[in-house]
């Protein structure tokens, strides 16, 4: 397993990256039980091989990352 939600397996939910480019994840009464507060139309998501976990924007910078 690379990356976990803070969910637990009785309570699934799912994990969207928003229009305003905040990455958010929904449990199943579609409550946000995680967001990372960030902001930016242009972000995209990457999952690296290392369990790294980016939001990028189209200029390269990270304005959230799971590693500091």
């Amino acid at each position: 397993m690379v990356w976990r939600s803070p969910g637990t397996p009785d309570n699934p939910g799912v994990c969207i990256l928003q229009r305003d480019g905040n990455l958010v994840i929904y449990n199943r009464y579609c409550k946000a039980t995680w967001a990372t507060a960030t902001r930016g139309a242009t972000n995209v998501l990457h999952i690296e091989d290392s369990g790294s976990i980016q939001l990028r924007t189209a200029a390269g910078t990270r304005p959230w990352t799971n590693h500091p």
